[in-house]
Parts: structure tokens; C-alpha cells; sequence
């Protein structure tokens, strides 16, 4: 008796299967996604409050929301940048073709956050990022 799993391999081409390549693995995943959580910070917290505002607002303090909010998504931004090497050609190479003042605004915001936070290994990968786009200029 033939084996099934012999039959089923005989009308599969290897050349033919498509190649899947998991985007969330590179650099453009990454610092796009670094950028996108940070700008979107303010715009996060203005939804978030515009829905609470049909809810019964007491003891609701609207500052100390938008700070836990800015502090859990720059965490968040920080998973995706912490994976980017300025020291690593591809790296770099995607730096250079997304370098705009949106990445560079979003920088600064992260830097200025953790400098407040006093994480210094964070400031000082940032400050990584920026010394290699002052370099390459």
C-alpha cells in the first residue's frame, strides 16, 4: 500500500509555493510602527477621554490617565525600537529612506520621555539613532 502522504507530495511543486515573509521582523515594520505609537499619543488620549465623557465622571483624573497613557504607549513604541541597531547596515539603510520630521519629532518625544523617566539605556539607543543621522549628513 502506498503511503498518503506519498500521493499528496506528488502534486505539490516546491517551486511553485509562495514565499511568505513576516514583515513584523524588519526594520520598516519596526521604526514605523516606533512612530506610529508615538505620534499617536495625543490622538489616543482625546478619543479615549471623548468616550468617557458620556460616563459618570467622577473620580476620573484626566491627567493622571493621559500620563499612565503616554507611559504604557511609549513602552509599547519602545518594544519596536529597541530592535533597531544603528550599527546594523539594513537598519541604517531603512533609517535613511524614512528619515522625516515625523521619525525625528517621535525621537525627541522618546528621548524627552525617558530622560523625565530616568531610563538612560532607552535615552542613550535614541541618542544612538540621532548621532547616526547627524553622521550620515
Amino acid at each position: 500500500m502506498i503511503p498518503p502522504d506519498k500521493i499528496f507530495n506528488l502534486f505539490e511543486n516546491e517551486e511553485e509555493k509562495p514565499t511568505l515573509i513576516d514583515y513584523s521582523k524588519t526594520p520598516l515594520y519596526k521604526i514605523t510602527m516606533f512612530k506610529k505609537y508615538v505620534l499617536n499619543i495625543e490622538y489616543l488620549n482625546n478619543k479615549i477621554i471623548e468616550s468617557l465623557a458620556n460616563v459618570d465622571g467622577e473620580g476620573f483624573d484626566e491627567e493622571k490617565f493621559k500620563k499612565v497613557n503616554k507611559s504604557f504607549t511609549l513602552n509599547r513604541a519602545w518594544g519596536y525600537i529597541s530592535d533597531v541597531d544603528p550599527n546594523n547596515k539594513t537598519c541604517q539603510d531603512t533609517l535613511l529612506m524614512l528619515e522625516n520630521s515625523d521619525l525625528i519629532k517621535s525621537l525627541k518625544i522618546g528621548l524627552s520621555y525617558y530622560e523625565d523617566e530616568e531610563e538612560y539605556e532607552r535615552c542613550a539607543h535614541l541618542k544612538k539613532i540621532f548621532d547616526f543621522f547627524e553622521d550620515s549628513h
